[in-house]
């Protein structure tokens, strides 16, 4: 496996295990409240001087590689060999999309949709947390990925509008194995 594909695979993970800690906090607060309505007391109060802070409202801005490269590698013989970085990938924003709180919102920008001057200024795909979980995942699993090019304009363009977002968090993520194309 290279070196970029783990990489990629931990801070993936890293990402997905502190978002779904997030999650699983607020579920389990959610759970407590919607059994008594003693327990929501307390649960929302949090003692007698305690106010709750409601959860923040979170933007996540996602570019995803989806170069040649995350497609083949060129092994020691300098042959052209499958890789499978691509459904690393692309499997660990599946994971991301199903960990989204009801106050998240995910835009993914597909790296290609984003090269010539007259690119397109809106997500390739925008997921709402508080739409059903297996809808957000197959629509990433739906997703066609082009093999083309690493343009920059990719990451501008989700910066800006990330920019440009109410929400009181913002995230710019980037999922890629190699160099841009500035």
């Amino acid at each position: 496996m290279k070196r970029g594909a783990l990489a990629l695979m931990v801070s993936a993970f890293i990402s997905c295990a502190l978002l779904a800690a997030c999650t699983a906090s607020q579920s389990s607060l959610d759970q407590e409240t919607q059994a008594s309505p003693a327990a929501a007391d307390d649960a929302v109060k949090c003692g007698p001087d305690v106010t709750p802070i409601p959860a923040p409202t979170r933007q996540i801005n996602l570019v995803l590689d989806e170069s040649g490269s995350m497609f083949a590698d060129i092994d020691a013989d300098g042959n052209v060999v499958p890789s499978t970085t691509w459904s690393i990938a692309k499997y660990s924003l599946e994971v991301f999309s199903a960990l989204l709180g009801p106050n998240d919102q995910l835009a993914v920008y597909r790296m290609s949709d984003y090269g010539p001057a007259d690119s397109p200024t809106v997500p390739t795909l925008t997921l709402n947390g508080a739409d059903d979980r297996d809808s957000r995942v197959a629509q990433i699993h739906d997703m066609d990925l082009k093999g083309a090019s690493t343009p920059w304009r990719s990451v501008t363009t989700a910066a800006d509008n990330l920019l440009a977002s109410d929400a009181e968090l913002k995230w710019l993520v980037i999922l890629t194995d190699g160099e841009f194309k500035i």
